[in-house]
């Protein structure tokens, strides 16, 4: 991670940054099933190895102006995702990589010394867990079976928000 602040004229100021995450998990899954007298039988329809790897990266900008009563943030970041997953089991193995920008504005007005207006607007993501890509078919029971999707996108979700504040 890195962040630098520059001041800028009219009491603005500008902040960039860059943040790197590399995450690897793996799902190394034995299921197998004791009976009475003590013996072991394998469980094929759990038994499963899965690798994933994510490495993210992503750089964003921020500027701050007040303009008399009124101060604008806007920023935006952008990102990109690399994955790579290996299911070990099936040997159902790729890559997925994207980039994405995701921008923000908030406004604030002073209304008066105690009353403030702000308006909101942010892009995010929420990205898929390990277990969600895992493509392997698990067989729990005669009427339930789960399977990831090794190439799902993280879900978006556009946010607006806006506030009247009262302070004393």
């Amino acid at each position: 991670t890195a962040a630098y602040v520059h001041p800028l004229p009219d009491n603005a100021a500008l902040r960039i940054g860059y943040d790197y995450r590399r995450t690897e998990a793996g799902q190394d899954v034995v299921g197998f099933l004791t009976d009475p007298s003590g013996a072991i039988t394998g469980l094929p329809n759990l038994t499963n190895n899965f690798v994933f790897v994510e490495a993210n990266h992503q750089a964003y900008a921020t500027w701050q102006r007040p303009f008399g009563k009124l101060t604008v943030l806007a920023g935006a970041r952008v990102e990109w995702a690399q994955t790579e997953y290996d299911q070990k089991t099936t040997a159902i193995s790729g890559a997925n990589d994207y980039v994405d920008v995701h921008p923000s504005l908030h406004l604030q007005y002073a209304l008066t010394e105690h009353q403030t207006l702000s308006a909101s607007y942010s892009h995010r993501v929420d990205r898929p867990a390990g277990s969600q890509l895992n493509p392997f078919l698990i067989i729990s029971t005669e009427f339930s079976a789960t399977s990831g999707n090794p190439d799902l996108r993280p879900q978006e979700t556009h946010s607006l928000e806006a506030g009247w504040r009262w302070q004393e």
